[in-house]
This record gives structure tokens, C-alpha cells and sequence, in this order.
């Protein structure tokens, strides 16, 4: 069984952060390279590359680039050669179900290229001192990351034990990391004794959550002033877009695709490559506002779970495919959807309730606690 802990961590300097980006970069052009690799050696030969071939790959680029050599293997390899195949398995899973959309990798522009991952970490690699919670991260070609984890998560860290793997994550101002532990088996469940206290959950839209018991978790409502800097943003961006396509520093263009009902795709472009400063500072303290948003949610519903688990000895809730349930109306060119509007109201309700969240949490908590959880027909 394992954990994953998220704590931010702190880089001394501003200089630190861009000897980050620089990293970031470096792998990003790697990982458009490999996957170019694979869609040329299939076009061309009809072969396909594996993880193993660049994994080989990557060791002999390292001899002849002084900047990649620079990098730890690992990280180089878990950010590219990895990260590049489980995408690769991961599309060729999606084309075997019917209906599913498989969706081709995509290629990684800077913005959408932000996470470096770890799979083999050394003792060399990492310093804690449970007492304090304060530990460092470090890695070859990397500035050191310190972090300091609350009472609580330090309760949750094996005494003398690193981590299985670390996901470093660049966020628009600073760093998050992900640390995986491995803490052994869970307990196990006597399933011959029946739970004496067992309560179902049942998810819902005009309320979050309700009980057997009888409590009820309130349907999340957003906070007015906080959405209301949030229009703002979104107005300020619109605004500094259609500023730079009257200017001609940006166009829309057709991708040369329909949707389902025979509508063009577009998307932006912008002339030179890059958007406009002022139109990427928006950008990011837009997607500030929605990180910040998704931690409060976050946290809420930790609250409201750990409380479940801890009051009741099993967990009852309903095996609901959500995935299914906030398909798109629309439908196709010939056959159009009906109460299209509708359907996507809803469709944001059931996004906006988190019912992912509330499931996965529970799941995990139990399976700590050593208690049992069922999923039972809707």
C-alpha cells in the first residue's frame, strides 16, 4: 500500500527557478523529439519504438550532449522515456474500446510540459528529519528543493524510509512536490464479522453527500467575491486577445477538423510563437486562482472523509460510471441531440460536486483503515 504526500517546496532564488525551467526545457524538446521518433518510424518502416530502444537512446545522447549529461539519468529518463511510452500504451488502450475517443499524444509545448518525475530515488537523493518535518530534495543537475511537511503528514512518513519515486511539479510561482511512500499492507479485513456501524453515501446534485446516518454534506457554492475576480480575469484576457488579433500579433485558424456536428475546430495562434506578456500574466494568475480554488475543494473534502472513516466501521456507495453520465448531448451532424443546453448544465453540476474525489478519497481511507468498502448498484 502506498501514500502520496503533496507539500511545496522552496528554491532560494530566483536564478534557482530558471536553472529549473532551463531543465524543464531541455526535456521538453527531448520528449517531442521521441515521440516524432515514433511517428516517423511507423509512417516510414511500419516498425514501432519501444521504451527500450530509447531508453538505449537516451544513454548515447548523454555522451554527446554536455546539457542533457548534466541532468540525472533518472529524472531525464522517468520525464521522457517513461512519461513518452505510458502515453503511447495509454492511446493504444483507448483504440481497442468502442466509442472512445483514443485520442492522439499531443505535442508538449512549453506551457503543458511543467512536471519532471523520478522513478528510482537514492538515499542520496533525499534528507528528512521527522522531528522538525523539514527535509531536502536533491537531484544532479538541479537546485536543491527544501520542504517542510505538518504535523500531520508527518505522521504518515515510515520512520527512516524515502520515497518510491518524487514528481517535481513547476507551478506558475513555485514548486509542488509529490512524494509516493510505500507503507507496507494494508490491514486485513475480517470479512466474517459484519460492521456494526456501516453507513451509505449517497452523491448528489442539490445536496454533495447524504447519509444513512442522516447527515448531509451542502452542495459546494462557490464565494462570490472570488468569482467575481475570476470574470474579471476572463474578461481581461478576452479583451488583450481580440487587442492582439486587431493588431495582427495573433489569428485563429481552422485545424482543418470538424466536431461531431459539422462545425469547424479552431484554435489560436499567435505570431512569433508566443503570446503577449501581458496576455500570459493574466494567463497565469488566472490559473493561480483555479489552483488555489481546486486546494480549498481539496482539503474540504479530506476533511469530510477522514471524519466518514473515522466514525463508521464500513462504507457503502454506489458504483456510478461519471464518466458516462457527463457525455456530451449533441449528438452527430445527422442525428442531432436534444436539450443540449440543459445536459451541459448538468454536466457542470456533477463536475462542480467532485464526486471523483469524494469516491477515490473514501476508497483509500477505508482500505487504511481496514475497513470494508463496497460499491453497490446504482
Amino acid at each position: 500500500m502506498k501514500t502520496t504526500i503533496n507539500t511545496p517546496g522552496y528554491i532560494g532564488t530566483k536564478s534557482k527557478l530558471h536553472q529549473l525551467d532551463d531543465v524543464l526545457r531541455i526535456l521538453q524538446g527531448l520528449y517531442n523529439e521521441m515521440r516524432e521518433e515514433r511517428i516517423v518510424m511507423y509512417r516510414c518502416f511500419g516498425k514501432s519504438v519501444g521504451r527500450s530502444e530509447q531508453g538505449l537512446e537516451l544513454t548515447a545522447l548523454r555522451k554527446h550532449n554536455p546539457q542533457l549529461s548534466a541532468i540525472s539519468y533518472d529524472i531525464a529518463r522517468g520525464t521522457t522515456v517513461r512519461r513518452i511510452d505510458r502515453t503511447f500504451q495509454e492511446f493504444y488502450a483507448r483504440c481497442k474500446i468502442e466509442g472512445e475517443n483514443p485520442g492522439f499524444p499531443r505535442f508538449k509545448p512549453e506551457h503543458r510540459f511543467r512536471t519532471l518525475s523520478s522513478f528510482c530515488v537514492k538515499e542520496s537523493n533525499f534528507e528528512y528529519n521527522p522531528t522538525t518535518g523539514k527535509g531536502k530534495v536533491k537531484f544532479k543537475g538541479l537546485p536543491d528543493i527544501r520542504f517542510k511537511l505538518g504535523r500531520e503528514s508527518r505522521g504518515r512518513v515510515p520512520n527512516g524510509q524515502i520515497p518510491c519515486t518524487i514528481h517535481i511539479m513547476r507551478k506558475t510561482r513555485g514548486i509542488n512536490l509529490s512524494m509516493v511512500f510505500d507503507i507496507g499492507d494494508a490491514p486485513k479485513i475480517d470479512d466474517s464479522i459484519a460492521p456494526r456501524n456501516p453507513v451509505g453515501i449517497d452523491v448528489g446534485i442539490t445536496e454533495r453527500a447524504v447519509l444513512s446516518s442522516g447527515d448531509v454534506i451542502p452542495k459546494r457554492v462557490r464565494d462570490k467575491r472570488r468569482e467575481k475576480r475570476r470574470k474579471r480575469l476572463q474578461q481581461k484576457m478576452a479583451t488583450q486577445w481580440k487587442a492582439a488579433v486587431k493588431e495582427g500579433r495573433a489569428k485563429t485558424v481552422w485545424r482543418g477538423k470538424y466536431t461531431k456536428t459539422g462545425r469547424r475546430k479552431y484554435h489560436r495562434e499567435w505570431v512569433g510563437g508566443k503570446p503577449s506578456k501581458g496576455y500570459r500574466e493574466t494567463r497565469d494568475q488566472l490559473k493561480r486562482f483555479d489552483y488555489r480554488e481546486a486546494v480549498r475543494n481539496r482539503n474540504e473534502l479530506h476533511r469530510w472523509t477522514t471524519k466518514v472513516v473515522r466514525a463508521h466501521d464500513g462504507v457503502a456507495v454506489e458504483d456510478l460510471q461519471i464518466k458516462n453520465m457527463m457525455k456530451s448531448a449533441k449528438g452527430t451532424e445527422e442525428e442531432p441531440g436534444k436539450n443540449v443546453a440543459q445536459k451541459r448544465g448538468l454536466n457542470r453540476s456533477i463536475q462542480e460536486q467532485s464526486w471523483s474525489t469524494i469516491l477515490a478519497q473514501l476508497e483509500y481511507k477505508a482500505e487504511r483503515a481496514g475497513i470494508p468498502f463496497e460499491k453497490v448498484d446504482p
